[in-house]
């Protein structure tokens, strides 16, 4: 047999197979005669392809109508005749009416200010810095210094101080001398003590003579008024008590005087003489017996005391100050020096608890007076 007609059969073969695959390719899922009609299907059929959700249908249909409807709508706009709308009259303009101009604003009226309150409404705003006493004992130095002018040259009164100082050593060594019974013996030296005795008594007299000028205030007058203004400017329920030395020894207490008696302690104040000498401490020391209160911080005492000069009897002012205190607790001195020489005194107001004020000033002692009696509190502390 010839091998021609199977290589031929062959060759045919080979085309259909690839005319097959072809198809293939072209048909995706099958191969199908011309016309459309399948001849060999390889997909399987979509269920879901041939049968129609009802839903979608009817929603497609809807949609289908309504442009259905808007192609018929612009028809019939294009189809209708052009009418166009009447013109409105114009109307006429009318100018706004011209805005007042606002009225000018009244200034405004500068506030008022406030009414000053009377001092005794301001008054009950402060505090009470202290406990008012309702007993204010006054003492004034009654010895022949406070005759002496108050404007007094320190310098001079400063001679005389040393001068009385050297009097009185000269009188006690006499006095020594005299009584150690070698009167014979010491004759000689009492003459010459005591003619340099009578020495410096001369020129203490001279001195004395040079600063007593009658055209100038003396110091007991300035005192004297002092006190007079304490007592008149006092509150109705003060109890004064009033006490002067010028003396060794104790002083001379001259009472005490109720609220209805300032007129008579006045007089007894104007009435007050003078003596030789300067008690301070034995006056401070005599003190406890005068006073009534002082013992407890509901009854305290103030004791204005008044001096121009230290102790001329040889007493210790600061010690007797001290035993005041010790005594009578709630009893201040408050000294008021009226000369250089009452510095010496500071020493008694810093025992008690008192102030010292050194007047250089007639016109301010009486001022100075008043605070130191504690009268100056504001009225609803009195």
């Amino acid at each position: 047999m010839s091998t021609q007609p199977l290589a031929v059969l062959l060759w045919v073969a080979f085309a259909v197979l690839i005319a097959a695959a072809l198809w293939t390719l072209l048909a995706a899922c099958g191969l199908a005669w011309p016309g459309g009609r399948p001849m060999l299907v390889f997909c399987p059929a979509d269920v879901s392809a041939r049968q129609v959700d009802p839903a979608l249908a009817a929603e497609q249909e809807r949609q289908r109508a309504l442009q259905r409807g808007i192609r018929d709508l612009e028809i019939a706009l294009l189809e209708r005749p052009y009418c166009p709308l009447p013109e409105e009259p114009e109307q006429a303009q009318v100018e706004p009416e011209p805005i007042p101009a606002p009225l000018p604003e009244p200034e405004p009226e500068p506030p008022e200010e406030p009414e000053e309150q009377p001092q005794e409404e301001q008054a009950e705003l402060e505090a009470c810095p202290q406990r008012r006493p309702t007993e204010v004992v006054l003492v004034l130095d009654a010895s022949l210094s406070m005759d002496w002018d108050f404007d007094l040259d320190p310098a001079v009164e400063q001679r005389i101080v040393a001068a009385d100082e050297r009097a009185r050593q000269l009188a006690q060594r006499i006095e020594t001398l005299q009584q150690s019974g070698n009167l014979f013996q010491l004759m000689a030296e009492i003459l010459a003590l005591q003619q340099e005795h009578q020495a410096i008594l001369r020129e203490r007299q001279a001195l004395e003579r040079a600063v007593d000028d009658p055209a100038k205030i003396d110091r007991i007058e300035v005192a004297k008024q002092a006190l007079t203004d304490v007592v008149q400017a006092a509150p109705d329920d003060v109890v004064f008590g009033l006490v002067s030395f010028n003396a060794c020894g104790p002083p001379q207490h001259h009472g005490h005087y109720a609220p209805g008696e300032r007129a008579r302690l006045l007089d007894r104040i104007g009435s007050i003489g003078l003596g030789d000498f300067t008690a301070l401490a034995d006056t401070i020391r005599a003190l406890p017996r005068i006073i009534r209160g002082g013992q407890s911080e509901e009854e305290p005492v103030n004791i204005v005391l008044v001096s121009d000069g230290k102790d001329s009897c040889g007493g210790d002012p600061c010690a007797a100050a001290a035993a005041l205190k010790a005594a009578a607790p709630h009893a201040y001195v408050n000294t008021i020096g009226i000369s250089v020489g009452a510095e010496e005194v500071r020493c008694v107001a810093d025992a008690t608890g008192g102030a010292f004020v050194q007047a250089d000033d007639a016109e301010a002692l009486a001022e100075q007076l008043v605070r130191a009696a504690g009268q100056d509190l504001p009225e609803h502390c009195r």
